[in-house]
């Protein structure tokens, strides 16, 4: 699948070693993730399925999986 993430972070927010999930070590990526879900006030996960990406194609399966994380994060705090 395809999945993404739309974070709502604190004000003034810095974690060490923030970046890419696809630029961090998978342990390092678990410890980030504990840390990032400790404080943001908002988070929501998207994901497309192989059947989808196979139907859309893989960028418009990586803007899909986008589009519901934010629809996702909307559904759990308050935008604006």
């Amino acid at each position: 699948p395809v999945v993404a993430a739309a974070v709502v972070l604190p004000e003034r927010f810095d974690l060490a070693g923030l970046d890419d999930s696809k630029r961090v070590a998978p342990a390092r990526r678990a410890l980030l993730d504990r840390a990032i879900r400790a404080v943001a006030p908002g988070l929501g996960i998207g994901e497309v399925a192989p059947s989808e990406i196979d139907r859309l194609g893989i960028h418009h399966a990586a803007l899909e999986a986008m589009r519901r994380a934010v629809v996702a994060l909307g559904e759990r705090v308050e935008i604006g």
